[in-house]
């Protein structure tokens, strides 16, 4: 019975990193939106192209913007030919202490594959 739990335990993680290998552009993207709206930036770029040494710089600046993402959605992508660039088009409602105010928003994400796992173009 042990060395069934062992094994059944070493397939689930063997199977979990295999789906977070083939996961969707969409799905990185809005993981990536749900990470910075949950205000979790160092998970943020974990999800983009910024180099390890340089994430929690950039995590530190995004937390400076002092910027709430109230709520977004991913509405379609496009994936370029040869299956190795993306755009993603997302929605977003975004509220700033500096401006006081809430905004609309309806960026085009770009993305890309990086050693077989889709990223998103941070800089």
């Amino acid at each position: 019975m042990k060395k069934m739990c062992i094994l059944l335990s070493a397939f689930v993680l063997l199977l979990s990193s295999c789906c977070r290998e083939n996961k969707k552009v969409e799905s990185v993207v809005r993981d990536f939106y749900q990470s910075v709206q949950n205000k979790d930036y160092t998970t943020a770029m974990t999800y983009t192209n910024v180099a390890e040494d340089e994430a929690s710089q950039v995590a530190d600046l995004l937390a400076q913007m002092n910027m709430d993402i109230m709520d977004f959605g991913v509405d379609s992508s496009r994936i370029d030919a040869g299956d190795t660039t993306a755009t993603v088009f997302v929605h977003l409602r975004v509220s700033s202490v500096y401006a006081n105010d809430t905004a609309l928003g309806t960026p085009s994400i770009p993305c890309a594959k990086r050693d077989g796992k889709w990223v998103v173009l941070f800089m």
